[in-house]
């Protein structure tokens, strides 16, 4: 069955060519071929990036197509690897087939997490550092931010440091500790 699933997501991709090739999308009163996979497909809009990117990248690049067959790029790698594609390009790195194929061999059978670090590898755009807040209920926030890897190395010392207080300290109240300390200071 995986085998079947693998074969019938490469003929997908390759129906999706036909469809932005030809502009069938827009004899079905689409816009684009994203809004043909959402509204008429059925997909998400995630679903539907996704399989946008690759097959773009099944477009140039025909031995990826194997690949989704035998199961050694996911679509997710794919969409990563043609996000990095674009990005680079609009800085004028573009890269050679023969880069984008090395690009997708360090892809290969590997989870998001190891395709999001391969890809970093690459990429010749500075990381900008991120911050974000949002309210996930009433009384909760999520607090999300990029930080070099030697704030980790300084949190868990600073968890080994204040095991004897509570050995089990989540960062949440690592942080509030922290916190009230400045304010009191």
């Amino acid at each position: 069955l995986v085998a079947d699933e693998r074969k019938l997501k490469a003929e997908m991709l390759h129906y999706l060519w036909v469809v932005q090739q030809k502009r069938v999308f827009a004899e079905f009163g689409y816009p684009s071929l994203f809004e043909f996979c959402m509204r008429n497909l059925g997909y998400t809009e995630a679903e539907s990036q996704r399989r946008i990117s690759a097959m773009r990248l099944l477009g140039e690049i025909p031995e990826v197509e194997e690949k989704i067959a035998d199961g050694s790029l996911s679509l997710s790698s794919l969409s990563m690897a043609q996000s990095l594609f674009r990005q680079e390009a609009k800085l004028n790195h573009s890269f050679t087939k023969e880069k984008k194929i090395e690009v997708l061999q360090a892809l290969e059978n590997k989870s998001v997490r190891e395709c999001e670090k391969e890809i970093l590898k690459f990429s010749n755009t500075p990381v900008k550092p991120q911050e974000r807040i949002r309210a996930i209920s009433e009384d909760l926030v999520q607090v999300t931010f990029s930080a070099p890897k030697q704030f980790i190395e300084k949190l868990e010392k600073l968890r080994a440091i204040r095991s004897h207080k509570n050995g089990s300290a989540s960062t949440l109240e690592i942080f509030n500790t922290l916190l009230d300390m400045a304010i009191q200071k």
